[in-house]
Order: C-alpha cells, then structure tokens, then sequence
C-alpha cells in the first residue's frame, strides 16, 4: 500500500510521500508504539503547527514537519523493540527506508538559493524534504532573506 500511494502506476509514478499510509500500516501493527511515537512528532511539529494556524513565526527550525516525520518513524524502532514488537519494528525500518527513498527520488526544481539541483542538495532534500537548507517562511513556505521577507 505505501508504495503504491508513492510510485503509484496510473499516474506515472508522480505520487505523494506516503508518510499516513506508512502510519496507518504501523498504528494496525502497534497502536501503542505508534501513539507514543506520535507523541514525540506532536512535541516536535506542535510549534510549527501553532505557527501555521496563527499566522506568527516560533523559532526557526524546531517546528520542521518533515524532520518531526523522520523522528517519529526513527524513534518507534527502538520504541517497538521496548514492547517486544519486532515485527512492527522491522516495518518501521522499511517505512523510514521507503520514506527517504520516496524523498530522493521527488521531483524538485532547482534550489532557489543556489540554482543547484536537487541532487547536488541532497542531504537537505533527505532531512528537511525540500533542497534548500536556508529557512522558510512558516506561512508563505517562501526563502526568508537576511531582515525577513
């Protein structure tokens, strides 16, 4: 199911990044594993999330969803092997794996900041799922510059 909702055959393999549907197979394998992980994206995206919804800027890079995204699938590896869950663990691994995978292979355009390629950017295209390491406007999702927008 996660890879078919990422490299999905009629839309020519342009498909989304699979992060609710990797969940989803998780939360059937290991609900309790899946909450208290879920509880470690809450506290890491909450600020970004916040900023969103009331339109203000919390800090700069300590509400980033997609790194909040890799910290929850990482953390319910260790978190299932805890509850003696191997089999929800060896998912997890395959889910983050999938997930990076799927990060590698989006389609970007050139970095804004540098013009460079997603590929040549491809540490930050890993980590923050877009190819630029300079920070975005919570709301706008533009590069900020040196005094704001």
């Amino acid at each position: 199911a996660v890879i078919g909702q990422m490299w999905p055959v009629t839309l020519r393999f342009k498909g989304g990044r699979g992060n609710v549907t990797a969940t989803a197979a998780l939360f059937a394998l290991s609900p309790i594993a899946l909450l208290a992980a879920f509880g470690l994206f809450l506290v890491y995206a909450a600020p970004k999330v916040w900023g969103v919804l009331t339109k203000r800027r919390l800090g700069p890079a300590k509400g980033n969803v997609p790194v909040a995204v890799l910290l929850a699938f990482a953390s319910f590896v260790p978190i299932a092997l805890i509850l003696d869950d191997e089999a929800a663990a060896i998912a997890a691994v395959g889910a983050l794996g999938l997930i990076l995978l799927r990060r590698a292979t989006a389609p970007w355009p050139p970095d804004p900041s540098t013009g460079l390629p997603p590929k040549k950017s491809l540490a930050a295209t890993l980590i923050f799922d877009r190819p630029s390491l300079r920070p975005t406007h919570p709301v706008s999702g533009r590069i900020e510059r040196a005094g704001g927008l």
